[in-house]
């Protein structure tokens, strides 16, 4: 994670908190009445849960109330997954909608930022508009015979002509799923042209209907992508301390064979890993 203050007394706090899962509890879940291995779907949201936490965490920890703050998030404000079978799956939407919840009480200002988006929700409100691949003929979008005029287009093809720093209007996202963190947590989007890309950026919908934190998410992502040189310096910042360096990987692997060793967990590499560390022909 990363907290980056600017102004007259600029300062950054980078850290990050690794979560060693080796107890049983942690490892499976309940799947159609059986025990069965955690899989990474799960895994991620449960990553994501903590993210949302650690930004909640920071957003109590302000210290400069009179300074403007947004809080960010690398991908979507939804972990709901409908393919999930899993016991525990609804646990995590609400520990996940409880962290959403956490910051909403704080009144921070929370985005969520998609670089390279190929979502096509925008073309698909198009050709809902335009009553595409209707009976009617001519096809009010421009179509022809065999093909649509919107077919193989993303929704950042339609915004290519923002100038950078501009962004869309805000959309909704509806359906059931839209609904299943509360109503103050619906996920509202809109796309920007940061200069080198056309992002998709998502909020809530109570940052969506407050024009002033709106305002604000807008002008923080700006500028976070020019001091980034495309891409939302705090978010790269805080990618930097998730990753795991070569030179200290090892040292890392130690102590996670240190820290099973404490809890009674016996830890060895495979035949594979060890044939890796021997040089020999």
């Amino acid at each position: 994670r990363a907290r980056i203050r600017y102004g007259r007394s600029p300062e950054a706090h980078l850290d990050n908190v690794p979560t060693l899962y080796f107890r049983p509890e942690d490892l499976y879940v309940e799947q159609a009445g059986r025990r069965v291995l955690l899989q990474q779907r799960l895994l991620d949201a449960r990553r994501s849960v903590s993210e949302m936490l650690a930004l909640g965490q920071l957003a109590a920890e302000r210290k400069s109330a009179d300074l403007p703050q947004v809080a960010l998030a690398d991908g979507l404000l939804t972990i709901w997954r409908q393919d999930w079978a899993a016991a525990d799956a609804e646990l995590v939407r609400e520990q996940f909608q409880e962290a959403l919840d956490a910051i909403a009480s704080r009144r921070l200002p929370l985005a969520a930022y998609i670089s390279t988006p190929h979502s096509h929700w925008v073309i698909d409100l198009l050709r809902r508009a335009a009553a595409c691949r209707a009976a009617e003929s001519p096809c009010p979008a421009g179509c022809v015979a065999g093909g649509c005029a919107l077919d193989g287009l993303l929704d950042v093809h339609l915004f290519e002509k923002l100038a950078a720093g501009q962004r869309t209007a805000v959309f909704e996202v509806v359906g059931r799923d839209a609904e299943r963190y509360g109503s103050q947590n619906r996920t509202h989007f809109f796309y920007i042209h940061v200069d080198r890309e056309i992002a998709r950026v998502e909020v809530p919908a109570w940052v969506a209907e407050d024009g002033s934190a709106l305002d604000l998410v807008h002008a923080a992502i700006w500028d976070q992508a020019r001091r980034g040189q495309g891409y939302p310096v705090a978010l790269a910042r805080a990618h930097e301390q998730a990753i795991v360096a070569a030179a200290d990987r090892r040292a890392f692997e130690q102590l996670v064979t240190e820290a099973l060793a404490r809890a009674g967990v016996p830890a060895s590499a495979s035949e594979k890993q060890i044939s890796k560390s021997l040089r020999a022909v």
